[in-house]
């Protein structure tokens, strides 16, 4: 049998820092992939561990201070040829390749000779990084440069990753079934944060998916200090920096970002898309059939009610956040206003294109049910 790949919150580094060197042993071999549960079926991913460790999803943390030397040694398990990109310098034109036949090792020996952001990615089918679907998709790894010389700043470091089933003839058909994870895990089986009112929250974010996320954090603004991909990361200098809630991650790339809540409460980060939040896909045998799939995800698994919709009408990339309250706060009490704010469309039966907007009733009278404003009425 494949032995289980564990979950990597991406908070212990791997291997072995000392005296400006680390030294890491790295394996990819095929494991089993249980994203919904130790109980629930699982499929067979390739995947990264340290030598003589368990196989994680993503793989290990390469964690170093600028200027260490990186003395990387991998074993490829997977019976086909092992192209491995990211363990390399990053200040030069192209970045060097490691190409590990199967059953053998080759080591790569670089510096980390810039800050930032970065993460190291395979392919066992000669594909290219947007290509990588099946076994290969969730063969990556953060890899982070801290400054030099100083204790780096508290952080969370979260890659985003997407399985596809094996590939078929029909590119929809698959999609249908596609599982987005965080670290390894879809919602609701992501990891749990929580912080105190006023704390600073720094995240690195890494998309290691071939698919386009526009991150939204739900209750705050969040500050964008760098976006890069695996060579490169732009650290934004103050005037750069924006205040946002919704940020595009492109494939392939990262982005480091800063907030603090500022009150108590949940609330949530998740990709704005709303087919990346879908309630997860079965894995095989469970699979279902295409049309129950689609009717399951339009309009909802039996047994599955709007009171609960957080836990079986959302699923893959979504972290929920717990704010505490700090010492003597106590709920607002004063007075409240209600309102109503509908979502309609205007659209003819025999239009080609629905068109949505909002509409906020005023007074006790409902709105005309084919009303419309555009832009959305002001709050």
């Amino acid at each position: 049998s494949r032995p289980a790949i564990q979950f990597n919150d991406n908070r212990a580094p791997a291997g072995r820092l000392a005296h400006g060197v680390l030294t890491v042993a790295l394996e990819a071999r095929s494991g089993a992939w249980r994203p919904l549960g130790s109980d629930r079926p699982g499929v067979p991913i390739f995947a990264f561990g340290e030598a003589g460790k368990p196989l994680q999803d993503p793989g290990p943390l390469l964690r170093v201070p600028l200027g260490t030397e990186v003395r990387a040694r991998v074993t490829n398990r997977t019976g086909a040829p092992l192209v491995v990109h990211g363990l390399a310098s990053r200040r030069v034109d192209v970045m060097d390749t490691l190409v590990v036949p199967p059953g053998q090792t080759r080591a790569a020996r670089f510096v980390a000779d810039a800050e930032g952001t970065y993460y190291y990615w395979a392919s066992t089918r000669g594909e290219g990084f947007e290509q990588r679907q099946y076994q290969d998709a969730h063969l990556n790894g953060a890899l982070i440069v801290d400054p030099a010389g100083a204790t780096p700043k508290p952080d969370r470091v979260f890659v985003v990753e997407r399985w596809m089933p094996r590939a078929d003839t029909s590119l929809a058909h698959n999609q249908w079934f596609e599982l987005f994870t965080i670290n390894g895990r879809p919602w609701p089986l992501t990891e749990r944060l929580t912080y105190d009112v006023g704390d600073s929250v720094r995240w690195r974010i890494i998309n290691a998916s071939n698919a386009v996320h526009p991150f939204h954090l739900h209750g705050f603004y969040f500050r964008v200090d760098a976006h890069g991909d695996d060579q490169r990361d732009t650290v934004y200098w103050p005037a750069q920096r924006r205040m946002d809630v919704t940020e595009p991650l492109w494939d392939g790339t990262t982005m480091d970002l800063a907030w603090s809540p500022d009150r108590p409460g949940g609330w949530i980060f998740h990709c704005h898309l709303n087919w990346h939040v879908v309630p997860n896909t079965a894995l095989p045998p469970d699979t279902e059939r295409v049309a129950d799939r689609i009717a399951h995800i339009e309009n909802g698994y039996p047994g599955a009610h709007m009171e609960d919709h957080a836990r079986y009408g959302m699923g893959g990339l979504v972290l929920g956040i717990y704010v505490r309250p700090p010492r003597g706060w106590k709920p607002y009490t004063g007075a409240r206003r209600t309102l109503r704010l509908l979502v309609q469309s205007d659209s003819a039966p025999d239009d080609s294109t629905r068109r949505f907007g909002y509409v906020l009733q005023e007074g006790d009278r409902a709105p005309a049910p084919d009303s419309v404003v555009v832009p959305g009425p002001a709050i």
